[in-house]
């Protein structure tokens, strides 16, 4: 329900009638991640998006981590916990103490 939520909302945000399939979106990243002009057009894009859940914070804390997800798929590589899977990047965004 959550994904669901988020999606829902990351479309109105978006004004968009429907969401791009995740290999189109990836596609279109890689292609615009060449661009010299993209990195501007991001930091516009982070505000828009991250300004409704950050309310009034001028400063925050971005703790990142790796999680495990365990698969058993062709792709999956090692982890160094010795399981096959994937290993993507999280983060987390906290309000720096003091200084919302």
């Amino acid at each position: 329900m959550f994904i669901h939520l988020s999606l829902t909302f990351l479309r109105i945000v978006l004004a968009l009638k429907k969401l791009p399939k995740a290999t189109t979106l990836g596609d279109w990243l890689r292609r615009m991640g060449n661009q010299p002009q993209i990195q501007d057009a991001w930091v516009k894009v982070n505000k828009a998006l991250l300004q409704p859940a950050l309310h009034r914070c001028k400063k925050v804390t971005l703790d990142i981590d790796v999680t495990e997800i365990v698969a058993h798929k062709a792709e999956t590589q090692w982890t160094y916990n010795k399981n096959k899977g994937f290993m993507p990047m999280v983060g987390g965004i906290l309000p720096r103490p003091g200084r919302s």
